[in-house]
């Protein structure tokens, strides 16, 4: 009698484990509209950094609706948020997660390397990263 209450708990277990892993929506990324972060604040309550073209917005999302929280206007957060989206491991490869809070916590990290005079260049990041958000900066200043 117990082993066959043990099979059915384990049974509607597993069908709620399954109907959560495929209940999820696939990550789409068009080609103007990316999710750049998101962290769940509990409560099907979540966070999200959306970018729009070359706009980034923080966005709330729950049972109410959507709500826009803030738009992000400073130039190097926007381009340091979309450096961090860009250097995604793409492909067949297992993508590394990152997530709303990683990505503030390494704005925090840079705010504070600023603060102690360090420019951020150091051995601790790798040269492609640093060529890279370079040539990005070159970009932009160019359009001024």
């Amino acid at each position: 009698m117990v082993l066959v209450l043990a099979v059915v708990v384990a049974g509607i277990y597993g069908v709620f484990f399954l109907l959560r892993k495929t209940g999820k929506p696939k990550e789409k990324q068009s080609g103007s509209i990316r999710i750049l972060g998101s962290t769940t604040l509990g409560s099907s309550r979540y966070l999200h950094i959306v970018a729009v073209g070359r706009q980034v917005f923080l966005v709330g999302t729950g049972e109410g609706g959507v709500s826009l929280l803030s738009e992000i206007t400073d130039h190097e957060t926007i381009d340091s948020l979309m450096l961090e989206a860009s250097n995604k491991p793409t492909g067949s490869g297992a993508p590394e997660k990152r997530n709303f809070a990683s990505i503030m916590i390494g704005l925090l990290n840079r705010e504070s390397r600023k603060k102690a005079g360090t420019d951020g260049s150091g051995p601790g990041i790798p040269m492609d990263r640093t060529l890279d958000f370079m040539k990005n900066q070159r970009e932009r200043l160019k359009k001024y």
